[in-house]
């Protein structure tokens, strides 16, 4: 974190939005981050939850449907690429390192492998 704000770094630590999650809330607003927009609502207020005729993602549907809406996949791209980048949030990050162990552990060892280069080591 030192790094991001001292020198404009993007985000070392794995984010599981970033990769495969999202959020649900209580009022069925669903969620890539819980600091973005809302990309849809998956609970029915007395309709019929499905994906219109156009195959856009209606006011009311199945989770899936708005999770895999080639628009929200668009804006979920678009967030990895700069949101993402700057985002100081631990929200989950234990499970986003679950999923992304490799890249993390190279993250904990990058300041060990700057101090050899330092030193000479």
């Amino acid at each position: 974190m030192l790094k991001m704000y001292r020198d404009g770094r993007p985000r070392q630590t794995p984010c599981p939005f970033a990769l495969d999650s999202f959020v649900l809330d209580a009022y069925g607003d669903v969620y890539y981050c819980l600091s973005e927009r809302k990309i849809g609502n998956c609970l029915a207020f007395g309709t019929t939850c499905g994906v219109s005729q156009t195959h856009k993602v209606s006011n009311s549907a199945p989770v899936s449907a708005i999770y895999y809406d080639l628009e929200n996949l668009a804006f979920r791209e678009e967030l990895t690429r700069s949101a993402c980048l700057q985002c100081n949030s631990g929200c989950f990050v234990n499970v986003g390192i679950k999923k992304d162990l490799k890249k993390y552990l190279l993250f904990l060892a990058s300041p060990a492998r700057e101090r050899d280069m330092a030193t000479g080591r």
